[in-house]
């Protein structure tokens, strides 16, 4: 990977309370943001036999895969435990199922031969995925399995990633603005603590804004930013960046009272966006929005966003880093 910051050895695998900082694999750290690759489903493509020259014979792809995949021998090289499932018929799923168990409740997941219609008769494609968490699975556990994954594997590639921004500052100050013609809902715990999300959940530029130092007990502020991304769709970061309202208090600057009063009363009163954004057209709105965008008095500003030069650092991090996950086995790293 192009990027060589990672979270201290002390920080991984250690239950949540005893954590300094999230814990990251092989992140990009920038000035007030730390963005890493927090999800990935990589998919695997597979002839649907192989010739085993040992044995002289041809032998079925998924039946071999799955002896592999949980073979006796992968469980004695380290803590890693394993639950197989078989699935239901229904088109598009995958027949097979692999959980693999760590400690500390994490986990990750195959699934083997997905199922489909040829020539009016059911049919298994020869594929495979696997679901993990870079962030949360320690490398030499992912990087074991995918290293199974691939060795008779015709083709590989990232599927769909989520990528993560954590902001080391009070969740309470920002709010998620839903984008046009998407979902939108708001949870909140017991402690008050939001969790906003805008989009449909593990779908393209689905967007999750929520309090990551509550949930892993933190000693300081840190607010996680989620975007998920299907990479055959990801054109550019800017383009996926969401728009966020910040609820930190401004100090007005003469060019406030410039202003049309429905700005004015948006930058006083930001739960008013919303209810603004729906009031007018199209085309007023969008006038609106370019004045609260680049009405910044000071260091501060009415929406929350990341320089133009992080951006880019992060758009190339994340395209660099997609690009050699199928391969990353070939390099294994001693990360417990």
């Amino acid at each position: 990977m192009s990027a060589t910051y990672q979270t201290p050895i002390s920080n991984r695998g250690l239950p949540a309370q005893k954590l300094c900082t999230p814990p990251y694999y092989h992140p990009i750290q920038l000035p007030g943001v730390t963005a890493s690759i927090d999800n990935v489903r990589m998919k695997f493509v597979y002839s649907k036999s192989a010739f085993d020259f040992s044995a002289n014979q041809r032998i079925d792809t998924i039946e071999t895969l799955l002896n592999e995949l949980t073979s006796v021998t992968l469980f004695m090289e380290g803590d890693l435990d394993h639950q197989y499932t078989p699935s239901n018929f229904r088109v598009g799923n995958y027949a097979h199922t692999v959980t693999y168990k760590l400690n500390e409740g994490r986990s990750f997941a195959v699934l083997v031969g997905r199922y489909d219609y040829k020539e009016s008769s059911r049919q298994i494609a020869a594929e495979a995925v696997i679901d993990f968490n870079p962030n949360k699975v320690p490398a030499r556990a992912w990087q074991r399995i995918t290293g199974i994954l691939a060795a008779r594997a015709i083709s590989s590639h990232v599927v769909r990633f989520d990528l993560a921004f954590d902001f080391q500052i009070q969740r309470s100050t920002l709010q998620l603005v839903q984008r046009p013609g998407s979902r939108y809902s708001l949870l909140s715990d017991e402690q008050y603590t939001t969790t906003e999300y805008t989009g449909q959940r593990s779908h393209h530029a689905a967007v999750k804004l929520y309090d990551k130092g509550a949930e892993l007990q933190l000693p300081t502020p840190c607010t996680r930013l989620e975007i998920t991304i299907e990479r055959s769709r990801f054109k550019t970061l800017r383009q996926m960046m969401p728009d966020i309202i910040s609820l930190a208090p401004l100090e007005l600057s003469l060019a406030f009272d410039d202003l049309p009063p429905v700005v004015q009363a948006i930058i006083i009163h930001p739960d008013l966006y919303e209810r603004m954004r729906r009031k007018y057209s199209r085309n007023a709105w969008a006038k609106y929005k370019t004045l609260l965008e680049g009405y910044k008095p000071g260091d501060s500003g009415f929406f929350f966003t990341l320089p133009e030069d992080q951006i880019i650092l992060i758009e190339s991090y994340v395209r660099s880093y997609i690009a050699e996950l199928p391969s990353a086995h070939l390099r294994p790293e001693v990360i417990t």
